[in-house]
């Protein structure tokens, strides 16, 4: 199951054997957390079962162990479940998990879908599985009404076929984001809540104890400092960084028009003696704006002229973690999710101006 096809598959298969249980709905209705032996039992499973499944729960990043000895879904798992019952209100659950059950049904639905064919030269495709099992499939396509049979004996696919099938590929490919992505998706805030459509394409950046500069080094290659200007750019600062603030601030211009939001624990420590300059640089500046949040938002964001980058919560986890994209619709995402942000976040007030002008001219500021 630590494939986007055998995930698909374990939800489908749950929803239709009643011999089978889906670990994770159970664990959602417990509040998303539960002990092992909670777990069994409200599997009605063994508990040796159930560390089998947390294992390979574990392995795909949707499952984590608390401190209180609970099992935790994580955000990806939540996504994963979202993005199934998606799709399952629309196509038959029992039709998912046919065709998730062996590549051989989807190869020979997708070449339906390409072209029609009769028995003899899809049994003759090697690509497809034998004669019997070519016909066994197209009798069970028939009742799932994905395919229609024309009048001279050939098979085409119908037009529900090519939506289900659509619609099923759609799901593979967010769950395989909700695993490619999920060490990057458990350390993001609640704020940060992007469809996994959107993270298709985007690259999974994480901070190890051999790589501790990986977030840094990938934001300078998002922005293209080291090539070319920025024009703009937009940013969520949480966490009060002096490394990264000293070295946008030595590549970015006066032409780079700037909106940045601090939230109010970054904002309070950009006031203490020693960093004032860093506050007053961006507050100061003509092609600047800066707003403050009221609350903690944990998770950086930034865009810039074409990349789009996600960091995790650095301040809860002793490794970050970061999505990095030049997708349209992470962007897209990204830019709707800044601009709720923005609204959210108030203006410095008016005194600060003057405040900081005072303070950086001072020997002591």
């Amino acid at each position: 199951m630590n494939e986007p096809w055998g995930v698909v598959r374990e939800l489908s298969v749950s929803q239709t054997d009643p011999d089978r249980v889906d670990v994770l709905s159970v664990l959602e209705s417990m509040g998303g957390g539960a002990t092992p032996t909670e777990l069994a039992e409200g599997c009605d499973v063994s508990r040796k079962a159930i560390y089998r499944r947390i294992r390979e729960f574990r392995e795909i990043g949707f499952a984590i162990d608390g401190s209180d000895g609970e099992v935790r879904m994580t955000r990806s798992a939540v996504k994963a479940i979202g993005a199934y019952r998606c799709v399952a209100a629309q196509t038959d659950p029992a039709a998912i998990a046919y065709l998730t059950n062996s590549e051989s049904r989807r190869d020979l639905l997708r070449t339906l879908v390409a072209t029609s064919a009769d028995k003899a030269e899809l049994a003759a495709d090697e690509q497809l599985p034998s004669r019997s099992t070519v016909h066994r499939t197209l009798d069970r396509l028939d009742d799932l009404e994905w395919v229609d049979r024309t009048t001279d004996g050939r098979f085409t696919a119908t037009s529900r076929a090519v939506v289900d099938l659509e619609r099923i590929d759609w799901l593979v490919e967010a769950i395989r984001q909700a695993i490619a992505k999920a060490p990057a998706l458990r350390r993001m805030s609640y704020w940060v809540d992007p469809p996994l459509h959107a993270l298709a394409g985007g690259d999974l950046v994480v901070e190890t104890p051999t790589d501790p500069n990986a977030l840094l080094s990938a934001a300078v290659d998002a922005a293209d400092l080291r090539t070319e200007g920025l024009s703009h750019v937009r940013s969520i600062t949480p966490v009060f960084d002096p490394v990264m603030l000293d070295l946008f601030g030595n590549y970015i211009d006066r032409d780079t028009t700037q909106q940045i939001v601090f939230d109010r624990r970054t904002y309070r420590q950009l006031t203490r003696p020693g960093r004032i300059h860093y506050l007053a640089g961006a507050v100061l500046a003509p092609n600047v704006e800066v707003r403050i949040h009221p609350e903690p938002l944990y998770t950086g964001l930034a865009i810039y002229n074409r990349e789009t980058v996600m960091v995790g919560g650095s301040t809860r986890h002793t490794t970050d973690a970061a999505v990095v994209g030049a997708g349209a619709a992470l962007r897209r995402w990204a830019d709707t999710t800044f601009e709720n942000i923005w609204a959210d976040s108030q203006r410095p007030a008016g005194r600060i101006r003057g405040w900081l002008d005072r303070a950086v001219s001072s020997p002591l500021g």
